[in-house]
C-alpha cells in the first residue's frame, strides 16, 4: 500500500481493511510518521470557527499510531487540539476522548507538564477534556514518566485553590487520583471535595476511594498503561460496536472523498455505511438535553 492509500483506508476503515492498513503503517513507520504529524498539525492549526468533519476515523487512527510509536512531536499539537473551544475535540475523537485519550497523551508525552496543567485548569474547556488531562497525570505517574511526588504536590495545589471549586467532572478525576496513585496523605482533601458537592456522587464513591487506599492493588490506574498496539485499541471502537461496519472493502464509498484527486492525506473522508463505534442502545445526541432532567447537555451528565 502507498502512503496515501494507507491514510485513505484509515480515514474510511472496514473490519477487513483496518488490520492491513495499520500493519502497513507500522511496517513503514519512518515514512508515515511525518505524514501523520502533518495531518495532526493541520487539525491543530485549523480555525475553531471552521470545525472539522466529524464523519471520518482518521483522527483517532492518527492519534493511536503516533501513541504506539511514542512520537513525542505529537504531544504539543494534540494538546492544542484538545484546547480548542466548543466541540472540536469531541468531533475529532468522539467517545475515545474520555476513554483512552489520557493514555494517548501519556504515550506521546514530551515532558511539558505545564501544557497538561493548562488543560486541567482552563474553565472554558469541555469538562471531559479537563478530566482527561487530569487522568493523564495518573498514567504518567504509573509509567514513571513523572514522579508520584510531583503529581501529589500538583493535586495538593489543586485542592488548595489552584482549581476553581465548582461542580465539574474534572473534580471526579482529581479525587479519583488520590486513590489511584495512591496518595493517602490527601484523603482529607478528597473527603472535603466530595462533601462539598463538587464531585458527582455517582462517579466518585468516597468509601471506594478509602478502600483503594487501603488496598493499592485495586487501583484501576494500574491497568491503564501506555498505548502499545494501535490495532487492539482501535478494535474496541470498530468491531465491538452495536452495529459492525458493513461496507465491503471492494464497495465504492457512499460519497466520494472530496480530496481524492488532490490531497488524500487531509481528513475529510465520510464514515462507512453502518459504522456505529459506540456500543449500546441509541441515546440522545451528545449536545442534546440530558433525559434525566438535570438541565445539562447529555455528554456532560449521564452521557
Amino acid at each position: 500500500m502507498t502512503l496515501p492509500e494507507i491514510l485513505e483506508t484509515l480515514a474510511r476503515p472496514t473490519q477487513q481493511s483496518l488490520p492491513a492498513a495499520l500493519h502497513a503503517a507500522v511496517e513503514r513507520r519512518e515514512e508515515i510518521t511525518p505524514e501523520l504529524l502533518r495531518v495532526l498539525r493541520a487539525w491543530a492549526d485549523a480555525s475553531p470557527d471552521a470545525p472539522p468533519d466529524e464523519s471520518h476515523f482518521l483522527p483517532l487512527c492518527t492519534a493511536m499510531l503516533l501513541a504506539s510509536f511514542r512520537e513525542k512531536a505529537a504531544f504539543e499539537p494534540m494538546v492544542r487540539i484538545l484546547a480548542m473551544p466548543d466541540d472540536v475535540p469531541n468531533m475529532l475523537f468522539g467517545d475515545a476522548l474520555p476513554g483512552v485519550m489520557d493514555r494517548i497523551l501519556a504515550s506521546v508525552y514530551d515532558g511539558q507538564a505545564a501544557l497538561l496543567e493548562s488543560l486541567v485548569e482552563n474553565p472554558r474547556l469541555d469538562e471531559f477534556v479537563r478530566a482527561t488531562a487530569m487522568d493523564a497525570f495518573g498514567v504518567l505517574a504509573h509509567s514513571r514518566q513523572i514522579p508520584r511526588e510531583t503529581v501529589v504536590e500538583y493535586l495538593r495545589a489543586l485542592f488548595s485553590g489552584r482549581l476553581e471549586r465548582d461542580y465539574s467532572c474534572v473534580w471526579n478525576s482529581v479525587v479519583a487520583m488520590v486513590a489511584e496513585l495512591p496518595a493517602p496523605e490527601l484523603l482529607e482533601h478528597a473527603r472535603a471535595a466530595v462533601l462539598e458537592g463538587i464531585t458527582d456522587y455517582q462517579a466518585v464513591d468516597l468509601d471506594q476511594v478509602e478502600e483503594m487506599l487501603r488496598s493499592p492493588n485495586l487501583s484501576r490506574a494500574m491497568t491503564r498503561g501506555l498505548i502499545e498496539d494501535a490495532y487492539s485499541e482501535l478494535d474496541q471502537f470498530i468491531n465491538h460496536g452495536s452495529d459492525p461496519m458493513e461496507l465491503d472493502p471492494e464497495d465504492p464509498p457512499a460519497h466520494p472523498h472530496p480530496h481524492a484527486d488532490n490531497d488524500p492525506l487531509m481528513p475529510a473522508a465520510p464514515r462507512p455505511k453502518g459504522f456505529h463505534p459506540v456500543a449500546g442502545p441509541p441515546s440522545p445526541g451528545r449536545n442534546d438535553p440530558c433525559p434525566c432532567g438535570s438541565g445539562k447537555k447529555y455528554k456532560k451528565c449521564c452521557g
